[in-house]
């Protein structure tokens, strides 16, 4: 516990300098050291609800506010690597995710004929390779989460902030529908574009890094029996294609990723058709099951499409409003840490909040901690740039030749050692947030 009063504690990372090397002009108004009792969530996905879960269970009044009319229960797989599983053992839950995981065996890679030319099972580079040991749909673990939470804690759905007015011992919030009233703390947990950091850090782009390249997520019926394999595919014209499975057999889960190109244009992504007449556009006429791909396409009602994009901030907090998740630190899809990370960040914003500090010293000592933790994450895993992805059919044939290398030692080995930074950083201990395992 830090004393009251008492700076933050000193983290020290061989990963990291000084990883927020920016530090804000803007301090807000000074913040009185009383404890944390009333908190407002904006965003109900899974970091928001992680740590609503833990606040609750700790006496903590909070308030979750989502613009959405409900939990979303679409979502493709996600996984839990590294220290995540550790906090949501701590949390509780950890029973109920492994219940709901769907069992995988790896991924295959499969050529412009069709055949497999290599496969990476769960277990290749210490577990660290494209799948993991446990993946679950994004929609069963907010499901999860949601109902760990709903009878203690006050979820508003279509609804969001709109304006914020700080003060010494509180923080004023307006609402979209019309209400205004007083927080300890604010927590934006909405996302990637989180429109609750705008309004205090203004425009994302200072802070929304491209990593390159655009991906679109999507329901499919399956094109073959999957059996716990997830299929890759890359073509020329820097694209690529995955597909994986689904609890039930007959669907499957589509994943079109490809880089930006000169001259090319992606239209805005307030614009969703035109959106996805662009991406049915960049992949009609490829091979393998591309065309069953492009054809659910044309008609997914769940189709998600974005940037692929890191969040580096130059603090985590500004006064009473703290960053929680993707609006954080989103490490982009390419990392695969963007769902370990938010829970991570859920538990170690929860323990800090109440180990009994003031309110400034426990988002110091959170930005802290969770700075070797966002510098693991967004490390990107090799094959994340552009080789992965060749322009020509004779680059396609080289990235193949290089997946068939780094299946084999020594450079599996290397690649292993090099994946498992986040395995080394180990979570501080808070017992007020830690629960026994529920059903």
């Amino acid at each position: 516990m830090i004393p009251v009063n008492s700076p933050a504690r000193s983290i020290d990372h061989p990963l990291i300098d000084d990883p927020f090397e920016q530090p804000t002009s803007w301090k807000g108004p000074s913040m009185s050291n009383q404890p944390v009792h009333n908190v407002l969530i904006s965003g109900a996905g899974i970091a928001g609800p992680a740590l609503a879960h833990q606040l609750a269970a700790s006496g903590v009044q909070v308030t979750v506010v989502e613009r959405s009319a409900g939990i979303r229960t679409a979502g493709q797989l996600v996984d839990l690597r590294g220290n995540s599983q550790e906090a949501v053992r701590r949390m509780g839950l950890f029973d109920r995710i492994m219940d709901a995981r769907l069992p995988q065996n790896g991924i295959a890679y499969i050529n412009g004929r069709g055949r497999v030319f290599a496969r990476w099972g769960i277990d290749m580079f210490g577990g660290h390779g494209p799948v993991s040991d446990l993946e679950i749909f994004r929609g069963d673990i907010s499901e999860i989460l949601h109902e760990a939470v709903r009878d203690r804690v006050d979820f508003r759905f279509n609804d969001k902030i709109t304006s914020v007015d700080e003060h010494t011992d509180h923080i004023s919030v307006s609402f979209e529908h019309g209400r205004t009233e007083r927080y300890d703390l604010v927590v934006a947990a909405d996302g990637l574009h989180s429109a609750t950091r705008r309004l205090i850090w203004g425009p994302e782009d200072p802070y929304v890094h491209q990593v390159g390249g655009h991906t679109a997520y999507f329901t499919m019926p399956a094109p073959e029996p999957l059996d716990g394999w997830t299929l890759a595919h890359v073509l020329s014209e820097r694209r690529m294609t995955m597909i994986r499975p689904d609890h039930d057999p007959a669907l499957a889960h589509a994943i079109m990723t490809f880089l930006d190109q000169p001259g090319s244009v992606v239209p805005d992504r307030h614009d969703p058709h035109a959106r996805r007449e662009m991406l049915i556009k960049r992949f009609t006429g490829a091979d393998w099951h591309v065309p069953a791909m492009v054809a659910a396409l044309e008609s997914a009602d769940d189709l998600y499409f974005d940037s692929v994009a890191q969040v580096k901030m130059p603090e985590l907090s500004r006064g009473r409003v703290v960053l929680l998740g993707d609006a954080g630190y989103c490490p982009s899809p390419s990392s695969g840490q963007g769902t370990a990370l938010a829970l991570v960040g859920a538990y170690i914003l929860a323990g800090e909040l109440t180990t009994g500090t003031d309110l400034a010293s426990a988002l110091r000592s959170y930005e802290a901690l969770m700075a070797p933790q966002i510098a693991a994450g967004q490390q990107l895993p090799p094959g994340s740039t552009s080789w992965s992805m060749p322009k020509t059919r004779y680059g396609v044939k080289l990235a193949e030749l290089a997946t068939v290398i780094a299946g084999h030692r020594p450079v599996s080995s290397m690649m292993a050692k090099a994946m498992a930074v986040e395995d080394k950083i180990d979570l501080p201990s808070y017992p007020a947030v830690t629960e026994p395992q529920r059903r």
